[in-house]
């Protein structure tokens, strides 16, 4: 199993950098927008707390964005150009596919967020926080990635055809990530409810992370509440797991 994992991760990991649009949508046009929104601030000594703010909103929208144009389009098209069937011909399981693409899609993600990191770091002149910023978003990754890929396995699930999805995807993640910026104050149920934004949670696992890592600051019950949302996502991706299927009604073949 190892075995097969390891070659279609290779198969797919080199999809995945060929893939000219996802790199477009996830480094080419945050990098715009962050000049665009924040060229008063280019290269001067702004405070590190506002480019932290900065550095995480950002970070969180292109994660989201990775995951639905990369891990859940991907499986998606797959599905559609009877790739998937194909592939479960030969493997002989359909999660053997779906890992090997997590891991493949997860690869090329952790090196978007890390080379978006250090141009950010250069524009902000913030280099004695280039160490700090790369172990968070390590750390952080490492903490979300699995919940929030299975979070978007509903859209392989689904019976429509990839010209379709694609546009909506982005339109949610652009949905969502405006959604994120709204706050009712810390430690209050409707905060809390806020969490289940998939782009908020991972905005806040950064912050939290940082705080607890750089400068030994705990929150028990927010904490415990992004672990419990994680969870969510988990328990909702197995569901739609199953019902993948290998082949769309809608392929011609």
């Amino acid at each position: 199993m190892r075995t097969k994992i390891h070659e279609l991760t290779k198969v797919f990991l080199k999809n995945s950098l060929d893939n000219k649009i996802q790199f477009i949508l996830t480094l080419i046009f945050p990098l715009i927008f962050l000049i665009w929104n924040n060229y008063s601030l280019l290269f001067k000594d702004i405070s590190d707390g506002v480019f932290y703010n900065l550095l995480f909103n950002y970070l969180s929208f292109i994660t989201i964005m990775h995951v639905m144009s990369g891990f859940s389009i991907s499986l998606l098209a797959y599905k559609e150009n009877g790739f998937l069937k194909m592939f479960k011909y030969v493997i002989g399981s359909k999660n053997v596919i779906i890992i090997s693409n997590f891991i493949a899609q997860s690869i090329t993600l952790l090196s978007t967020l890390l080379v978006f990191t250090i141009a950010a770091s250069i524009m902000f002149m913030k280099f004695s926080l280039l160490f700090k910023a790369l172990l968070v978003v390590i750390l952080s990754l490492l903490v979300c990635i699995i919940p929030i890929s299975m979070l978007f396995l509903w859209i392989p699930a689904l019976n429509v055809r990839l010209a379709t999805i694609s546009p909506i995807t982005t339109l949610i993640a652009i949905a969502l990530t405006f959604l994120s910026s709204l706050s009712t104050g810390r430690n209050n149920i409707p905060e809390y409810l806020l969490l289940l934004n998939p782009v908020k949670l991972f905005t806040e696992t950064l912050d939290s992370i940082y705080n607890l890592v750089f400068k030994g600051v705990f929150d028990p019950l927010y904490s415990v509440t992004i672990v419990v949302i994680l969870l969510i996502y988990i328990v909702f991706g197995l569901t739609f797991t199953k019902k993948i299927g290998v082949l769309s009604s809608l392929s011609r073949f």
